[in-house]
């Protein structure tokens, strides 16, 4: 299907537009002071009580952490190139007293930041002494270093990754959970004074009242020292795509209704039990195996999508395209369509492997897919996109991780992948979007990377 290019959303038009190029900005990073916030402050060495070990229950499982070996740190949960942009902020009643705590998650300890004043962001919050308040930040550089301008997206996809499986814990536990919106969430960034390369993503407010952990790990330990950061200035480039990404964030977030928040929408089961096997078997497929993929197996997923997107705002229904697309398989192509709803689907029969592998930039194993899941913003809000663009990428992480839970529940292989060709996925969902992540389904086979030679020519 052609697709009229003007009406897909061209991000760089976007800058021009409100004159976030790298020439107009002002921003200029404080480049010694790049590290991430969480790497800060001295190992917290008094007892938190049961708040504290809610929050590192909670916390290890929405981010996936796993475990250690030496300096490197295992994640069962997508991020781009394995950099992990997402770290965790919490602020927490302590002996009586609001502490703000960041989480290493290589140490399994709780920092404390001892230069901001908690207790503003609490009262900000509206928090009670039995609740927390959990903020996602995203350190941008390590991602914008691979990536380009292209990692902020990754970024928030995976900040909304991070809170959609806090929302998945939460509602399982029962615990009452507040997503904040930006009034609260611009009160919270100045409160934290992130350095110039990080970013607030996201925040909430949850119950953390009881524990069901073992006892939370605290320790002492002075900081390991790190070698400077130099990369700002040997690469000029990365320099002026931090800076307008930065102004592009902060327009972004002016820009958006000050009430607006996330919307917790679908579970992937209330059991608890059942929600820890699910969190703590999940992974990226890193093969997949073509024409395997049972059709029955896969009926939940449109039913799914559909009984999500029924639950949002309108502002996200009228943003935010979903769009299945099938390959190859008449009769997964037609049990798509019967339980579909309002969704829709798409059949790419006429698509070479090695088209599809070149969309994906040289990810051989998307080409043995037979479902994708592509979500994007609509081309009819381009000119709205700088009002949109950021809260649609942060709910459509928190879809992705529900779609991620439910896809582990019902045995399939499954991959998350955030780099492609815009337009040429936009053409291949068969609708004017500018798509922010796919998914794809298959049935799973052994390989140690995503990125295999190909192995079929078509």
């Amino acid at each position: 299907m052609a697709l009229d290019g003007d009406r897909v959303i061209h991000l760089d038009r976007v800058l021009e537009r409100q004159q976030l190029h790298s020439a107009a900005s002002k921003v200029r990073p404080v480049f010694g002071r790049v590290r991430s916030q969480s790497l800060r402050g001295p190992a917290l060495n008094r007892p938190g009580g049961d708040r504290l070990r809610t929050l590192q229950q909670i916390i290890e499982n929405a981010y996936g952490y796993t475990r250690t070996e030496g300096a490197k740190l295992y994640r069962r949960a997508p991020s781009a190139g394995g950099l992990y942009p997402t770290e965790v902020v919490c602020v927490v009643l302590i002996a009586e007293r609001w502490t703000a705590l960041t989480y290493d998650f290589h140490r399994r300890v709780f920092r404390e930041l001892l230069d901001i004043e908690p207790g503003t962001i609490a009262t900000a919050c509206a928090a009670t002494a039995d609740q927390a308040v959990i903020v996602v930040t995203s350190t941008l550089w390590r991602t914008l270093q691979r990536y380009g301008f292209r990692g902020y997206r990754y970024c928030l996809i995976d900040a909304g990754i991070v809170m959609g499986t806090i929302a998945q814990i939460c509602r399982a536990e029962q615990r009452a959970l507040t997503h904040l919106d930006n009034r609260a969430l611009t009160q919270i960034d100045d409160s934290l004074a992130l350095p110039s390369s990080e970013i607030t993503a996201c925040a909430a407010i949850i119950d953390c009242a009881g524990a069901r952990s073992t006892e939370v790990i605290h320790g002492d330990e002075p900081l390991v020292p790190r070698a400077p950061d130099t990369a700002w200035q040997q690469s000029p480039m990365l320099a002026a795509e931090l800076e307008r990404t930065i102004r592009l964030d902060r327009a972004m977030r002016v820009a958006e209704a000050p009430d607006r928040a996330l919307v917790s929408t679908g579970g992937a089961t209330d059991d608890r039990a059942e929600l820890q096997h699910l969190i703590d078997t999940r992974r990226s497929a890193r093969g997949l195996r073509r024409g395997e993929l049972d059709a029955q197996a896969c009926v939940w997923l449109p039913r799914a999508l559909d009984a999500i997107v029924a639950q949002w705002p309108a502002r996200h229904r009228d943003s935010i395209a979903l769009t299945l697309a099938v390959r190859a398989d008449r009769s997964l192509l037609r049990a798509m369509r019967r339980t579909a709803g309002q969704l829709d689907v798409t059949a790419i029969d006429d698509l070479p492997d090695r088209a599809l592998t070149a969309l994906f930039g040289g990810q051989a194993l998307m080409a043995e897919a037979d479902l994708f899941f592509v979500a994007g913003l609509r081309g009819d809000v381009a000119e709205d996109a700088i009002a949109v663009f950021r809260s649609s990428l942060l709910q459509i992480g928190m879809l992705t991780s529900t779609v991620q839970l439910l896809a582990v529940k019902s045995g399939i292989a499954h991959t998350i992948v955030g780099g492609f060709d815009d337009a040429a996925l936009a053409a291949m969902s068969g609708h004017t979007i500018t798509p922010l992540v796919a998914i794809a389904f298959g049935t799973a086979a052994t390989h140690s990377t995503k990125n295999d030679t190909p192995r079929r020519q078509s």
